[in-house]
């Protein structure tokens, strides 16, 4: 069974499957105001909000959109201030939804949301999807942070881990508190639209290998001088497969490059294994969700992890999953030992063995 949250335990929190959305899925004939990151660039963030945006305006909602970016936020703060009013004025939302809590010079942006939503008595969710954050806030900050959370109407963290991130740093919770997934699914009526903004030689690398391993990251970068997104355990696993399954093709989607350094040296090694013709990185902005159709596993050995809408998206087109348990995971989720280098090749390898033909469409939509 999938692991359902407890109302008695973790702060009042609502009971309900906790990978699944909920906050905006009732939303009906409301003026909805968005605050938070928006496509481009992509990320799961911004396609989470741009997908909840889809779906309350199916939902006969009217939608206003803040993008809310962090250094225009701290050195416009008063231009930012006046549109923020221009807008709650203008149109007065019933609901704000706000997305941002984990980003730097939040504090004043989130004080003026408080200070707006009662002058607009609109209802206030806030949807926090980091699960380290808190970690590395100060003290002051965290106080302050508790008592903002009295105007929140509902507290939505993304996955247990952000919800235990709350508690175990002591930021006192709010009695109206919904644990979620942040998955919603694709619109796949622009499918065909997104393959063309993939490079050429992608679809020739994809049709020149027998089964596809799939993995992603938003950017390459260290947590404690590791490799956050675990891309070092995929080259290292990836060596050991190619030796039994020569004709193995492994993708890794980067949204951005983040660490330039790091990103050679892991070419550096792809070549020095002689791997590199069979290990494809997709680098830029794109959504990934029509690349399930043709892997065959999906790997995600993250070092932490919130709620990831890839490993939903996955098992959605119904795609092999297999994660580190640095978190907790949806039950068809195939778990490693977080940064074991054999564990996540034997499953790795399990999965080749059990996986048979994706039923997407050879050659792309």
């Amino acid at each position: 069974m999938e692991p359902q949250l407890d109302g008695a335990k973790g702060g009042g929190a609502m009971q309900h499957n906790i990978y699944e959305h909920y906050y905006s899925r009732d939303v009906r004939d409301s003026r909805v105001l968005v605050m938070g990151p928006f496509l481009p660039p992509i990320g799961g963030v911004s396609v989470h909000v741009s997908r909840v945006i889809a779906s309350l305006k199916a939902n006969n909602n009217t939608v206003y959109q803040i993008k809310t970016v962090a250094d225009c936020r701290f050195w416009c703060t008063p231009y930012h201030i006046l549109r923020f009013m221009w807008i709650c004025f203008t149109y007065r939302p019933h609901i704000i939804h706000y997305h941002h809590s984990h980003k730097s010079h939040d504090m004043i942006e989130m004080i003026m949301v408080c200070f707006l939503k009662r002058l607009c008595k609109a209802s206030w969710i806030l949807i926090d999807h980091d699960c380290r954050h808190l970690y590395l806030r100060s003290k002051w900050y965290k106080k302050l942070y508790s008592l903002l959370l009295t105007s929140v109407d509902k507290l939505v963290p993304i996955g247990l881990p952000t919800h235990k991130s709350y508690r175990n740093t002591g930021v006192v919770v709010p009695a109206h508190v919904s644990v979620e997934g942040a998955f919603l699914p694709p619109y796949q009526n622009n499918e065909r639209h997104i393959w063309s903004t993939y490079p050429k030689d992608l679809e020739f690398f994809l049709q020149n290998h027998d089964k596809i391993i799939l993995a992603n990251a938003f950017q390459l970068s260290h947590v404690n001088g590791q490799d956050l997104y675990g891309i070092d355990l995929c080259i290292e696993t990836f060596e050991a497969v190619h030796k039994k399954y020569p004709h193995v093709g492994f993708v890794i989607a980067l949204a951005q490059i983040g660490d330039h350094t790091y990103f050679e040296r892991l070419n550096s090694a792809l070549r020095a294994k002689n791997l590199h013709q069979h290990w494809y990185m997709l680098t830029g902005n794109r959504e990934l969700w029509p690349l399930f159709k043709r892997a065959h596993v999906f790997v995600r050995p993250t070092l932490s992890d919130g709620a990831s809408v890839s490993i939903q998206e996955a098992l959605f087109f119904g795609v092999p999953v297999i994660a580190s348990d640095a978190c907790e995971r949806p039950n068809k989720v195939i778990l490693f030992k977080n940064r074991d280098i054999f564990d996540f090749t034997e499953k790795v390898m399990c999965a080749l063995e059990r996986s048979s033909t994706n039923p997407g469409i050879k050659g792309g939509p």
